[in-house]
């Protein structure tokens, strides 16, 4: 049996020398290019498509697969569907919690803000107190001053007479 088509070209010229060149052609046709134990068979054919057969997936197959998928699917969804439930109620309890904490500042910023108010109330009373005591303050100062002013001219006058006074009999006197 010729292995490869070198062999198989030789073979045929033979024939064709022996038979003619159109029996050998037709000969040619009956022998197969390989080798025989390498040519499936029927029984082997059958033998490969009852294993695929086996191997291959019924219409009923892929449905209960196709169900199974769904179930498994629908479960998934469901879990997914509790996971984000109880997420959202975890963000509603929390939100909850910044609210009423905002609540409380807010508080207390309107407390921040009356006692702003009131310091804003005791500031100006202690400023007009302040310019008032400033006034008064002053009134003193120019009374002192005008006290200390008389205080210096009766000194002066003092002690200018206590200088003219030993000048007065000299003064007095006639010229001689």
């Amino acid at each position: 049996m010729p292995t490869s088509e070198s062999e198989r070209l030789a073979l045929r010229e033979k024939l064709a020398e022996a038979l003619g060149s159109e029996t050998a052609g037709n000969l040619m046709e009956y022998i197969p290019p390989e080798r025989w134990d390498e040519l499936a068979t029927k029984s082997d054919l059958r033998q490969m498509a009852d294993q695929l057969a086996d191997k291959m997936a019924t219409k009923d197959d892929l449905h209960q697969m196709a169900d199974l998928l769904r179930k498994e699917e629908q479960a998934d969804l469901k879990q997914l569907r509790g996971e984000m439930h109880e997420q959202f109620g975890k963000m509603r309890e929390e939100s909850g919690s910044l609210h009423k904490e905002l609540g409380k500042m807010h508080e207390q910023f309107g407390k921040m803000r009356e006692e702003s108010g009131s310091l804003h109330k005791e500031l100006g009373s202690l400023q007009a107190r302040s310019a008032e005591q400033q006034t008064q303050l002053i009134a003193m100062m120019t009374g002192q001053h005008r006290m200390t002013m008389v205080a210096l001219a009766g000194v002066f006058v003092a002690t200018v007479a206590s200088l003219l006074i030993p000048l007065i009999p000299l003064l007095t006197s006639s010229p001689v």
